[in-house]
């Protein structure tokens, strides 16, 4: 007999990182909780995650899928979510973790009263873990006579407070902003989505991610297909940065690269890839491009053209330095966008690097609180998962804090727009 769905599928995309996925898993299942579902949807060549997943073949909660043969990363995701099973559908990567909270919030969102025809959650990341060997000297490609940079646990302090959030509202920032920050949109990497809403996009466009990067296309998709959206102030995933992962690249200062290089990439989208974003691979221009290709998608064309060119190129040239010719060659031709005059174009984009750059420095500046655990005893995502647990107390935002905006009735989510209530300044 068939195990009933859950309430909550947990995906876990993951190709060639046994070394890491193996943690990842254990720590999730070591959850006290039998309403929930693990999918791993492993695109790797050997059996080496399978074999390590042995000692979890008991527990009906793990569903382990292995999808044969080269697939671009997009198409493992759209893999994972095929085979959610669950009312509420969240994702996480292969070196990541996740805390009960969000088993907490999900039953939340799934039950009456105060939930507010809440579709999703979108919880900021005060908690983050870097794996043995990205931080340090280590992680900069140097001798290190003492082994690989020790695990790190990096906590920055968080309120737990509830916000809604309007979608729409979101949408548009994310779109001012050059696709820089997600700004509240509903996420289904590092987040929880109401699967309804999955399958809406999927109706609407063909697929659940509509563009080069999985994360951003999602939220921008979903963005116009949920109701309303639940910011949470607190640690309900741990983003893990591994030595191979996109965030340890970061890290390390080599995610950028040629697009035709990256094998992982789906190359109908890098073909696809719009004009006006510079054609390399870098954090900024895989954001920007997946939030123009997700708009125009969804038909959101209205959005796309208040996409802020401007404010993209300026954000290459800050953080991707060695990529600063190709950079300003495409702020050459970039569309102007939310911008009038090219005078007024080009002013936006000096102010703005102006300000990247004095965000940049004072980020390095300042470590307000931010508190940096380290040492032997976080050597594997569940142990920074048990700490950060420690450290709140397993403590859940209570549903009495939330900033709930005046109602104005309710929004049709099954539209393929909708605009809801804005929420309280």
């Amino acid at each position: 007999m068939a195990n009933p769905a859950p309430l909550l599928s947990l995906l876990m995309p993951t190709k060639d990182r046994a070394e890491y996925a193996r943690h990842a898993v254990a720590s999730v299942l070591a959850m006290d909780a039998d309403d929930f579902e693990l999918v791993v949807h492993d695109n790797s060549g050997g059996r080496e995650l399978a074999d390590a997943l042995a000692p979890h073949a008991g527990d009906a909660r793990l569903r382990y899928v292995h999808a044969a043969g080269p697939m671009p990363m997009s198409q493992n995701f759209e893999g994972a979510i095929a085979h959610a099973r669950g009312q509420f559908v969240g994702c996480l990567g292969d070196d990541d973790g996740v805390t009960p909270r969000v088993l907490t919030l999900t039953r939340w969102m799934a039950g009456e009263g105060d939930r507010q025809e809440v579709d999703a959650l979108a919880p900021t990341t005060p908690a983050l873990y870097y794996w043995p060997g990205v931080k340090g000297q280590a992680a900069a490609g140097q001798a290190a006579a003492s082994g690989p940079a020790p695990g790190e646990l990096h906590v920055t302090r968080h309120t737990g407070k509830r916000t809604l959030v309007d979608p729409e509202r979101a949408l548009r920032r994310v779109a001012r902003s050059g696709g820089a920050q997600f700004f509240g949109l509903p996420r289904l990497y590092h987040g929880v989505v109401r699967r309804a809403c999955l399958e809406r996009v999927r109706e609407r466009v063909g697929r659940y991610l509509p563009g080069v990067s999985p994360d951003m296309a999602g939220a921008v998709a979903l963005a116009s297909h949920v109701r309303r959206v639940c910011r949470v102030d607190a640690p309900l995933f741990v983003p893990g940065a591994s030595p191979r992962s996109g965030a340890g690249r970061g890290v390390q200062k080599t995610h950028q690269g040629e697009l035709a290089k990256e094998s992982f990439l789906d190359q109908q989208f890098v073909r696809a890839w719009p004009g006006g974003v510079p054609a390399y691979f870098s954090g900024p221009t895989m954001w920007g491009a997946a939030t123009l290709q997700a708009l125009l998608a969804t038909g959101r064309q209205d959005v796309a053209a208040r996409f802020n060119y401007a404010a993209l190129h300026a954000l290459c040239t800050t953080f991707v330095p060695s990529r600063r010719a190709d950079t300003r060659a495409s702020l050459r031709s970039a569309p102007r966008g939310l911008v009038g005059s090219p005078a007024f174009f080009r002013a936006s984009y000096a102010a703005h690097c102006v300000w990247h750059q004095a965000r940049r420095v004072g980020n390095r500046l300042s470590r307000v609180g931010v508190t940096t655990h380290t040492g032997p005893q976080l050597a594997t995502i569940g142990d920074a998962v048990s700490l950060v647990g420690k450290m709140s107390g397993g403590a859940v935002p209570h549903a009495g804090g939330m900033d709930v905006p005046a109602a104005s009735g309710s929004p049709d989510a099954t539209a393929p727009h909708t605009q809801a209530s804005e929420p309280a300044a």
